[in-house]
């Protein structure tokens, strides 16, 4: 039997206690996953990878074999069409829905520990995050939003009537120029969304 990756040759204990230190070596991995939402058809969310953290007595090795102290890893995903995933565990949303992803790691001496994790897919998408709904003729407001899918400097910012509300393209930054009302629009690629402000004196 190979030495206990966690003890070293001289030090080894009897096959008892070896096999409490193979169990708490075991427990000592896990698995990380950064964001678990993923989106399709936006800019950018679109992949995310699973880590895995290993204690510093194990090493990460593409093929199996039984050197002490190694572990190989499989990814599979329970609907590739949803999220497809491979061999390093890179993630890419493929459609919208949810699939579960299993993680095996398997020791060098052929014990494993598997990890499920729901990964759900998202179609992208804008929030307001600052805005005003009155200005008075002169006043000046930034404007921004919350991007979920998209990459915020690709949003464009327009205005319905550029005679009552004007704004910077690229910071969002408006003037109330006269009196009326106007739609302030945040755009990417098809997706907008308008944010109504009354103009006073």
């Amino acid at each position: 039997m190979p030495p206990n990756p966690t003890t070293s040759g001289s030090s080894q204990k009897s096959g008892s206690d070896d096999s409490v230190k193979r169990v708490e070596i075991i427990d000592q991995i896990k698995v990380s996953v950064t964001d678990k939402v993923l989106y399709f058809g936006g800019t950018t969310g679109e992949s995310e990878d699973v880590h895995i953290i290993l204690p510093n007595t194990l090493e990460w090795i593409d093929k199996g074999n039984k050197t002490p102290g190694t572990v190989t890893v499989t990814f599979t995903s329970k609907n590739p069409g949803i999220v497809t995933i491979d061999s390093k565990g890179h993630m890419i949303a493929r459609s919208f829905g949810t699939t579960t992803i299993t993680t095996e790691v398997k020791l060098y001496n052929c014990e494993t520990k598997t990890f499920k994790t729901t990964v759900t897919v998202k179609k992208p998408y804008i929030t307001v995050s600052k805005s005003k709904s009155s200005m008075k003729i002169g006043e000046t407001f930034v404007f921004d939003v919350n991007v979920f899918g998209f990459k915020k400097t690709d949003i464009v910012w327009t205005t319905m009537k550029k005679a009552v509300v004007l704004i910077n393209r690229k910071t969002g930054k408006a003037i109330a120029t006269s009196v009326g009302t106007d739609y302030v629009i945040a755009k990417i690629g098809i997706k907008s969304i308008k944010i109504k402000v009354v103009i006073t004196k």
